[in-house]
């Protein structure tokens, strides 16, 4: 999840904004050197199934939310793999820290 959240900051100083779109095409847009800048920002493994999505350590890919290409929330489903309980990690780019959901 620093990884994710480096990847997104040095994404965002060299463009002035963050990557738009759902998970699957922040990830891309940080992923893929076809990008407007010629610039992979974050190398993930590749996993079958999973193109663009990197996995947390549960297997379970990431969620990751921009509000207002101003800050931005990842999220893992932590050990359960479900998403909306009291194991998820949270990185909040506001405190730049890991939170509770």
């Amino acid at each position: 999840m620093t990884a994710i959240s480096a990847a997104l900051q040095e994404y965002n100083n060299k463009t002035g904004s963050y990557p738009e779109g759902d998970t699957k095409a922040v990830l891309k847009a940080l992923s893929d050197n076809t990008n407007s800048q010629g610039h992979a920002y974050l190398v993930f493994n590749r996993v079958a199934g999973h193109l663009y999505e990197d996995l947390d350590p549960w297997g379970t890919p990431y969620q990751i939310e921009i509000f207002g290409q101003t800050n931005f929330i990842i999220c893992s489903a932590g050990k359960n793999m479900n998403f909306g309980d009291k194991d998820d990690i949270v990185f909040n780019s506001i405190s730049n820290d890991f939170v509770k959901p």
